[in-house]
């Protein structure tokens, strides 16, 4: 991946830091691209040598997009790979959603996959190359009470991912998604927490007890689906599907 570019939404911790530090190692210069300056920093600085650099922006704001890839060409002059793994999690009863809070969560992860997808496609045409992998999840298939923004918002990338990928085919744009199930991320960890007793209840009452700690264990890490995210960008044609699932550990 000697002188190619990837740019990492999400990219300064969890799935896309894993990613970020995968494609580093075999060479591609790489762009993280997040809200919060001093993590970016810290990540930049653990991808160790090579002419990586960071893009603070809220991706929530679709107008982030162009710049983000304007200020990508123009230091690089190109953009070969776009991982878009920018995201929230949100779980709380349909009936008591704001539209606001529905909005919040497509905006972050819909709406920036899709506008830097767009944007990057753009560059990609014209280099004749390119490769875009899209961060779903295992929930857009799965009946989970209390989480229609998240999986409406993850059946909206696949979507998506499918029509895009569809369409670049034939232009040298290869554009897949990766859909895991639950991986050990700091998102996920934040929204379990508060529940560690309950949650512990409800495994030991489903015949597996455990603790949380076991739980996250066993589950996906990120660097596993990291790992299937930069075999995609490197064996595309090793895929049939164009939303690539990923099981986890499940009770």
């Amino acid at each position: 991946m000697d002188g190619k570019v990837a740019i990492i939404t999400g990219g300064s911790e969890g799935i896309g830091y894993e990613a970020a530090r995968l494609l580093a190692k075999k060479g591609a210069s790489v762009v993280l691209v997040a809200r919060n300056v001093e993590k970016l920093k810290r990540a930049v600085e653990g991808l160790g040598s090579g002419d990586h650099s960071y893009i603070s922006a809220d991706l929530s704001d679709v107008a982030q997009a162009t710049r983000i890839i304007d200020e990508t060409v123009g230091r690089y002059s190109r953009v070969d790979y776009l991982v878009n793994s920018a995201g929230m999690f949100l779980e709380k009863p349909t009936e008591d959603m704001s539209v606001s809070e529905l909005d919040r969560v497509l905006r972050l992860n819909f709406n920036a996959t899709a506008a830097c997808s767009l944007e990057a496609v753009k560059k990609m045409i014209k280099q004749g190359s390119g490769a875009i992998v899209n961060l779903s999840s295992l929930a857009a298939f799965r009946d989970y009470p209390d989480e229609l923004a998240y999986r409406a918002s993850k059946q909206a990338v696949n979507s998506f991912t499918q029509l895009l990928g569809d369409e670049m085919a034939s232009k040298g744009v290869q554009v897949y998604a990766v859909a895991p199930g639950s991986v050990d991320t700091p998102l996920l960890r934040k929204a379990l927490e508060p529940k560690r007793a309950e949650l512990e209840a409800f495994f030991k009452e489903k015949g597996s007890p455990m603790t949380l700690d076991e739980y996250f264990e066993r589950i996906l890490s990120p660097k596993d689906v990291a790992l299937k995210i930069v075999d995609i960008i490197e064996n595309p044609q090793a895929y049939s599907e164009r939303v690539v699932q990923m099981k986890s550990y499940e009770f």
